[in-house]
């Protein structure tokens, strides 16, 4: 699973119309599924970013193919050769979090400049925006 969907915007998962709206219904279920069954935020969050409302998201729920991509998305995260990646996964939502902290150290006038540089410094590794001792 990318470390970008913890926090990235999704099209709206709208019940399909048309054939290519069906490919992305189920493209969005899938993935919907996948960070449910990852458990890095609260469903809540994660069915509210795909624009399901509480009835619109139970419809879904109860659909067998949906139940079966979760399930199959169960297994798959909590597969033991799974482990490092749902660690890397978790950490990143951990360090994300963070990330509205170091903002605020960074812009916080009141702070010691030696403070917020230090911030800046963790911001620009985070991003990978400095060069890495080894490049």
């Amino acid at each position: 699973m990318s470390n970008e969907l913890a926090t990235a915007q999704v099209p709206q998962a709208r019940a399909p119309g048309s054939a290519a709206d069906m490919v992305l219904f189920t493209e969005l279920s899938a993935q919907l599924a996948a960070e449910l069954a990852a458990k890095l935020q609260p469903a809540k969050e994660v069915i509210a970013r795909y624009g399901l409302s509480t009835a619109e998201f139970a419809k879904l729920a109860a659909t067998p193919a949906f139940k079966q991509m979760l399930r199959e998305a169960k297994q798959t995260w909590e597969a033991d050769m799974n482990a490092q990646e749902r660690i890397r996964a978790k950490a990143a939502v951990i360090t994300e979090e963070g990330l509205l902290v170091l903002h605020q150290i960074i812009h916080n006038t009141e702070l010691p400049a030696p403070n917020r540089m230090d911030a800046i410094k963790h911001a620009s590794a985070l991003a990978d925006a400095m060069p890495r001792k080894d490049d």
